[in-house]
C-alpha cells in the first residue's frame, strides 16, 4: 500500500543521462589534452622502438655468436666486427644506384666502416666473462639491454704465425 507521503520508486531514475559536454568546458579540456597525450605517448614509443631496432639485431647477432665460446680476445672481437659487418654490407655497392634510400644505406655503411678503422665500432663487450653471461642470459628484451656494456673495438691486423716465429 502506498500512502500519500511515499512516492512511487520511478524506474528511469536508474538510467543515468550523459550529458552533452560544452566544447569550450574543462572537463572537454581536461579530455582532449588526455587523447592529445596518448596519441604523443604511442608516437613516441614506436619511434623508440624503431631507433633501437639495429641495436637488437645487432646484440641479437653478437648473442648467437658467443653461445659456444666463454670469453673472447681483442683480435676475435675485431674479427667478428668485421664479419657482422660484412654482413651489413650493401649488395650493390659497387652499382652506381640513383635511389636515395640507396645512398642512404651505403653511406651508413662506410661511415660504420670507417669508425671501426679509425675510432671503433660499438659491439657488445665479449672480452669480460661477467658481460657474456649477461648478453646470453639477455631475454631480447630492449627494456633489459642496458644490462649488457658496450664497447668501442678498432680494426686488428690478423697475427700470423710466421711472423710470430721471426
Amino acid at each position: 500500500m502506498v500512502g500519500p507521503n511515499k512516492k512511487k520508486a520511478n524506474n528511469n531514475n536508474n538510467k543515468v543521462e550523459k550529458k552533452a559536454l560544452h566544447p569550450l568546458s574543462r572537463k572537454a579540456q581536461k579530455l582532449t589534452q588526455s587523447g592529445i597525450r596518448d596519441v604523443k605517448k604511442q608516437t613516441q614509443k614506436v619511434n623508440k622502438e624503431k631507433e633501437l631496432k639495429p641495436l637488437k639485431k645487432k646484440l641479437d647477432w653478437f648473442r648467437e655468436k658467443c653461445a659456444d665460446k666463454k670469453v673472447f680476445s681483442e683480435q676475435d672481437m675485431s674479427d667478428l666486427v668485421q664479419e657482422y659487418l660484412k654482413l651489413l654490407e650493401p649488395k650493390d655497392l659497387d652499382k652506381a644506384a640513383k635511389s636515395s634510400s640507396a645512398d642512404f644505406v651505403r653511406n651508413a655503411y662506410l661511415k660504420e666502416v670507417e669508425s671501426f678503422n679509425t675510432t671503433g665500432y660499438l659491439a657488445p663487450d665479449l672480452t669480460s666473462g661477467p658481460n657474456v653471461r649477461a648478453l646470453i642470459d639477455w631475454d631480447g628484451e630492449m627494456k633489459y639491454a642496458d644490462s649488457v656494456k658496450l664497447k668501442k673495438f678498432k680494426f686488428i691486423q690478423p697475427t700470423t704465425t710466421e711472423s710470430k716465429m721471426e
